[in-house]
């Protein structure tokens, strides 16, 4: 073991982290259903970008204090091995229904699941070339996050070879968190392109890197430890997740939520966050250790990949008619996520590296 390691920081298995994910599919499945009191449900995806950034960073540190470099390799594999089989399964699934049932817009079908295949759907749909209808309108954030993957490693890599205190890392995180807020702002106010500036990974990266900055800060044991300032955390814990909730509830106009609410937001799941990780007072962490919210949040990946498409279904057919429909919607949700877990992810996840692995990042 690196030196280095000696008095970092660990993450291993966080249960409450697994339900802070059960909370967030939860708010986009009741939003996706149409429960009228999820108007807002759409910010479950930012609360998944802040945990993304967060949990990615601090494997990346882990590995870097334990063996002095990252593995860039070993890094994407573990990300292909975790995302692509239950994607690969609903690609599979989605286009031998259209070529079985001889949908007319079978073509059509070929070219989202490439889409989304490739991580493009969010660009898609930012220039408006992909219909929202798409059974894989959904996979517009697994695409901002995988772009994300795909140079954060490095961006964050680079900065600690040259300054391995972290600090550097720190500081590019906060400015690529304020300069993507800034240009989403900045967008807006010149065109007023919901889509454009809400699915391009350039305006909407902040929620990730305000994960990242959060990852590195823990990473350096940066985040309140005393008493006193544990027990503002976790009275400040609650404050966030009333404003998670809020917003859920009462969303915001457009201007109001892309240049003040998504930060805030941010910030908000940011502070949840390090009260768990401290353990501060205040109930939150036991409430989110709940198991059957944190079961949820185990399958959260596979319950939001086949959502969207099982809802296209219930509509096809007439299943979602009214309230009555949501229960169905979310148990049909549940019932597949979980089949898709412990019959094929979980094989895959094995093959990871345990020690690498242990918080299904």
């Amino acid at each position: 073991m690196n030196g280095r390691a000696a008095d970092t920081f660990r993450l291993g298995r966080r249960p409450a982290l697994d339900g802070l994910r059960g909370i967030a599919v939860l708010l986009v499945l009741l939003f996706h259903f149409r429960v009228p009191a999820a108007k807002g449900g759409f910010v479950g995806v930012d609360v998944f970008f802040v945990l993304s950034g967060f949990l990615i960073t601090t494997l990346l540190c882990e590995e870097w204090d334990r063996d002095g470099r990252v593995h860039f390799w070993g890094f994407y594999r573990r990300r292909a091995l975790r995302l692509l089989p239950a994607l690969i399964a609903l690609l599979i699934v989605l286009l031998t229904a259209a070529l079985v049932f001889r949908r007319p817009d079978r073509t059509e079908v070929l070219k989202h699941c490439a889409a989304a295949l490739f991580y493009a759907f969010n660009w898609l749909a930012a220039y408006h070339v992909f219909p929202q209808g798409s059974d894989l309108a959904h996979t517009w954030s697994l695409s901002i996050e995988e772009q994300f993957y795909l140079v954060w490693p490095l961006v964050v890599v680079a900065a600690l070879r040259r300054a391995p205190s972290k600090v550097a890392a720190l500081a590019l995180a906060v400015a690529g968190a304020v300069s993507s807020a800034a240009a989403r702002g900045i967008h807006w106010a010149l065109y007023h392109d919901w889509e454009r500036v809400y699915f391009g990974f350039d305006t909407h990266a902040d929620g990730l890197l305000a994960g990242c900055a959060l990852g590195l800060a823990s990473n350096m044991n940066r985040l309140p430890r005393g008493p006193v300032a544990r027990a503002w955390l976790g009275g400040l814990a609650w404050v966030g997740c009333a404003y998670v909730l809020y917003l859920t509830a009462f969303p915001l106009p457009s201007a109001a939520h892309l240049t003040l609410g998504l930060p805030l937001l941010n910030g908000s799941v940011c502070i949840i966050l390090a009260a768990l990780l401290t353990d501060a007072p205040g109930g939150l962490k036991p409430l989110l250790e709940w198991r059957p919210l944190a079961w949820l949040g185990r399958i959260s990946y596979g319950t939001y990949l086949w959502h969207w498409p099982l809802w296209g279904l219930m509509i096809h057919y007439g299943w979602n008619v009214g309230p009555q429909g949501v229960p169905l919607a979310l148990a049909l949700s549940v019932g597949v996520a979980a089949v898709s877990y412990y019959g094929l992810e979980r094989f895959f996840l094995g093959l990871k590296q345990p020690r690498l692995a242990v918080t299904h990042a």
